[in-house]
Parts: C-alpha cells; structure tokens; sequence
C-alpha cells in the first residue's frame, strides 16, 4: 500500500504507545539535531508552541480522525507526490483490521536508517543506531527501529 501510493518514502507506520503520561496542556515535541542523527523528544507546554513552526509527527486515529499525539519541530515534509488514495485506504485497513489502538501514521524525514530510542524520565532522546552501540543495552533503556 505504501509503495504503491508512493508514500513509503514519507509516511510509515507507528506502534502507538507510551512511556509516560504527560501533564495536561502539553505536548511531546521534537527537535532534531546533529544533521537529524538525534531526536530529543521531550514535554513541552502547548501554550510555548508556535503551530507555524512544528507539524503533526504521529497520528492516532480516534472518533474525530487522526489526531497528532506528538510534534515535531520545523515545516511538514511535500507530501504532494503520494497517491490520492493512500490516506482513505490506510484509514480503511486499520479500520477493518481492529489495529486503531495499535498503529498510527508516522511522517518520516529522519533519514533512511534506523534509530535507537533511549527512554528518559520525561522525555526520549532518538539517536542514529551506530551512535549509540556503545550505550545500547544499559539498565533503563529501550531501544525500537524508527524511520523505516
């Protein structure tokens, strides 16, 4: 499906979970750094954000549609060349499957290789997977593939 909207090279999908519950009136926002090799992740107060400088990073589906549960700091990526469909048949699949509580729509953008997630108190820091093979693995960390 994503191949065939041609979408594979923006949007992806996402298992939907948490590691916190954040405080009402805030967000999680990330801002990358290192040329997108690092994605902190971190609680931040709706009322700080300017929404003409973040776009919607993963999208839940809920009774309203999608819904952003997490935002990402600069300009949406042009989505323009994925396929007309792609948005209804996805919807439509997760819909008939029973996975609205499980998978959600990432826009990609991070580069093309995977990245580790490191589990902080109230936050995530995302690093490129050969960064961080020295600290993989250390008490309190997670890690899951991302971008691809």
């Amino acid at each position: 499906m994503f191949v065939r909207h041609k979408a594979d090279k923006f949007l992806g999908i996402h298992l939907i979970h948490g590691h916190f519950k954040i405080p009402e009136n805030t967000v999680m926002l990330g801002t990358n750094f290192e040329n997108n090799s690092i994605r902190w992740t971190r609680i931040t107060n709706i009322s700080g954000i300017d929404p003409s400088r973040v776009h919607g990073h993963i999208f839940a589906l809920t009774q309203d549609g999608l819904c952003a549960y997490e935002l990402q700091d600069g300009p949406l990526p042009d989505l323009s060349s994925v396929g007309p469909g792609f948005l209804d048949e996805f919807l439509s699949y997760i819909l008939n499957n029973n996975l609205t509580n499980l998978i959600g729509l990432q826009v990609l953008g991070c580069g093309d290789g995977s990245m580790e997630e490191l589990i902080l108190d109230e936050g995530t820091v995302m690093v490129n997977s050969p960064a961080c093979a020295s600290i993989h693995g250390q008490a309190g960390s997670k890690s899951r593939s991302d971008c691809r």
